[in-house]
């Protein structure tokens, strides 16, 4: 697993120049002060599924999720009426081109990766839009 997770990095890295910072969540936005750079991905493995296929080989479906934080925006001035915030809207940017950079990619020996969700967290500040990617691998034991 340690090998899909520095492969998820390193494309992100590669493929999304917007992000500031890349790291596995360890609980980062928990800090009063984040120890991150903005806009960031947190990449984490949130679920593997195992299946029997034979008594020696077994197949694991792995979710794999990145979270992309973007600075608080300054809430000063809450209602007062503005256009839409460019600002916001390049989150949106970055989200698309971190989608385009994993979506369909096989890294090692996985199958590609599948983007099976996308949520928005509304309820928590600063905001932040979370990905789930799928992939299978089947290995061997004796």
């Amino acid at each position: 697993m340690k090998q899909l997770l520095e492969a998820v990095m390193a494309k992100l890295e590669w493929d999304v120049p917007q992000l500031q910072w890349i790291d596995m969540n360890v609980g980062q936005m928990y800090a009063d002060d984040p120890p991150v750079h903005y806009p960031c991905a947190l990449v984490d493995i949130s679920q593997i599924r195992y299946a029997n296929l034979t008594a020696s080989m077994q197949t694991c479906e792995v979710y794999v999720e990145v979270t992309l934080h973007f600075a608080p925006l300054n809430l000063n001035g809450i209602g007062t009426p503005s256009p839409v915030s460019v600002t916001s809207l390049e989150q949106y940017e970055v989200a698309e081109s971190l989608y385009k950079a994993l979506h369909g990619v096989a890294l090692g020996s996985f199958s590609p990766l599948s983007c099976i969700e996308m949520i928005r967290e509304k309820e928590e500040y600063p905001r932040h839009i979370t990905f789930t990617f799928s992939c299978t691998n089947e290995a061997f034991f004796e």
